[in-house]
């Protein structure tokens, strides 16, 4: 969700190991990883203008700070939230078409390798 819109939902699968959405992916990357050997080499951090929620700009609401906006595009029209995968949907006019190499981790990065669903996870009380 980016401020105040849904723009990628999908099963575990489909958001790490194949994001759509530049927010996704960036949400990705700033993900600390404790293991130096399974660090990402690659950064990435977001620029641009932080859209104000009482009054949020037209078109995509993350189209003043995604590195891949096209002008009179992205910032004019709303993306839906459209399936892209029977489990997965994205509201990105780009999905699919956002460069491989963009400093944003993939399925191939390996420090978005995560345990399996059946682990338990013990909160401090």
């Amino acid at each position: 969700m980016y401020a105040g819109r849904i723009v990628e939902t999908g099963t575990r699968a489909d958001i790490y190991d194949n994001p759509q959405h530049p927010y996704t992916r960036a949400l990705l990357a700033a993900v600390p990883v404790v293991d130096p050997a399974r660090r990402s080499t690659q950064s990435f951090a977001l620029s641009g203008d932080l859209p104000n929620p009482a009054s949020p700009p037209a078109g995509c609401r993350f189209s003043t700070r995604c590195p891949f906006a096209v002008p009179g595009l992205c910032d004019v029209k709303e993306p839906p939230l459209a399936s892209w995968a029977p489990t997965h949907a994205v509201a990105c006019h780009l999905a699919g078409d956002l460069p491989e190499d963009t400093g944003l981790p993939r399925s191939s990065d390996p420090s978005l390798e995560r345990g399996t669903t059946d682990e338990t996870v013990s909160l401090p009380r």
